[in-house]
């Protein structure tokens, strides 16, 4: 029943709200508050009552002040529509100020008596289900963090309990695997090398065949091959010659240095990611040569082929980096923490001391210390804290460590991306591209649209900050 009584006393406080929009202007339900002090206390409470009824994944701040406050703004909307009421822009900001002190108030009294509705839910069940409730939980985070294949090595490590993996299992077997079978990676490797492109498997193809117990479980959606800019046009035959077909979905972005090409080979089918350059993020573009990281390469196994790819401080580095350039704001697996602990375990006293050289020779020691911390933190991975001060000292005044503080949303990124390109005429070359795609992209993107909804698709983008 509790678990009720929240959202129950939420909407009659909204009903409230409502009843009292109704009365004429200049009423006053209490005597003693000005129409204005009563505007800021109502939506505090409101902002209160919502914070505490919605449990907000992210952002819960901005989200409960957008929900009060834009409740109190669509009623003062509505009673420019009302004989007895106007619509006043100052009221929908004492709102707006009430809303966002109301969440300000219930953070503070949360440190006391910290709310959690799902906690209230659970003293009302049994036992049992509250375990089950529990397990199911967990077990709902590994499939989001992509860790569902990888449940026999977090039990070895003692992340997870034998109960929950158990039920990772059962769900990962009864799943269709993700990515290439090792004899399409395998068909494809080979057939690179015949035509004398030489190769580098990078991200999760790579891991999986060097550094994890079993080459299934590290789930992938594709095969990641980065090759030398000059050979770019050997290996696109190459794989044209296997059968395979480029995808305008990647292609399409010709701010990227990446192609997407998708295929069979006999029955089996392949999705492979051909890079030119190791990260298109301008920050980092011009950090690796192909060249350098050959002469660094290891070597490893897929589907009986020897195979080159990034050696392991190259992988670590490249891991860090992706974690936080590539992707932006978005959701950030914990799978990729995963990939980071499991290559500083695999490393020697050498290759950790060559890493920390390494990010600082590059400039990007403060990210990588960034990215070994919230291992660390997830994993408990190995690392001295002599070696994270260390990164973390020498990247306080390297600009590629301001990626962490630029504010969350595409727009950000993309003014951090203009300010690391070098050049007003490569800034501009990048917007265009960025935003003014082929129309055959936008096609692909959006098959439904209309010839005529494309150009607003194109101004959808624009203000998404090239998103979409």
């Amino acid at each position: 029943m509790k678990r009720f009584l929240l959202p129950l006393a939420c909407i009659g406080f909204l009903g409230a709200i409502v009843l009292g929009s109704l009365l004429p202007a200049g009423a006053r339900l209490l005597p003693w508050y000005s129409p204005q002090s009563m505007h800021v206390l109502v939506y505090a409470g409101f902002a209160i009552l919502v914070r505490a009824t919605f449990r907000f994944g992210r952002r819960p701040v901005i989200r409960t002040v957008l929900i009060a406050g834009g409740a109190g703004l669509l009623l003062e909307f509505a009673q420019a529509f009302t004989p007895v009421r106007e619509f006043s822009l100052q009221d929908a900001a004492l709102n707006f100020l009430g809303a966002l002190i109301g969440v300000v108030i219930f953070g503070g009294v949360a440190r006391y008596w910290p709310w959690n509705g799902d906690d209230e839910a659970a003293e009302e069940e049994p036992p049992g289900l509250q375990q089950s409730t529990q397990v199911s939980r967990e077990l709902s985070a590994l499939s989001e963090d992509r860790l569902l294949a990888a449940w026999s090595l977090l039990l070895r490590q003692e992340h997870i309990s034998q109960p929950l993996a158990g039920l990772a299992r059962q769900v990962h077997r009864a799943t269709k695997p993700l990515g290439n079978a090792p004899t399409g990676d395998a068909g494809v490797l080979s057939a690179l090398e015949h035509a004398g492109v030489r190769t580098l498997l990078l991200k999760g193809t790579l891991l999986a065949h060097s550094v994890y117990d079993a080459p299934a479980q590290r789930e992938r959606g594709d095969t990641d091959i980065l090759v030398a800019s000059k050979d770019r046009a050997a290996a696109e035959a190459a794989l044209q010659r296997l059968g395979l077909a480029r995808s305008w979905s990647v292609t399409a972005k010709t701010s990227d240095t990446q192609d997407q090409w998708q295929g069979r080979l006999d029955t089996v089918p392949v999705v492979i990611d051909l890079h030119w350059q190791l990260l298109n993020h301008p920050a980092f573009s011009d950090l690796f040569d192909f060249e350098s990281l050959w002469m660094r390469r290891a070597v490893v196994e897929v589907g009986g082929v020897s195979a080159a790819g990034l050696g392991r401080v190259d992988a670590l580095l490249h891991a860090a980096l992706h974690y936080f350039a590539h992707h932006g704001d978005e959701f950030r697996p914990a799978q990729w923490l995963l990939d980071m602990d499991l290559l500083w375990r695999a490393m020697d006293g050498d290759e950790r001391e060559q890493l920390v050289q390494l990010a600082t020779k590059l400039g990007i020691s403060g990210l990588v210390a960034e990215a070994l911390w919230l291992t660390q933190e997830r994993f408990g991975t190995p690392i001295a804290m002599e070696t994270l001060i260390t990164l973390k000292q020498s990247g306080e005044h390297q600009w590629r460590t301001g990626l962490l503080k630029v504010g969350s949303g595409p727009l950000a990124d993309q003014i951090f991306k203009l300010r690391a390109i070098r050049g007003w005429r490569a800034r501009l070359a990048h917007v265009k591209a960025l935003l003014f795609l082929s129309w055959d992209y936008m096609r692909t993107k959006y098959p439904g649209a209309s010839r005529w909804a494309l150009p607003w698709l194109y101004v959808k983008r624009m203000v998404g900050g090239g998103k979409g």
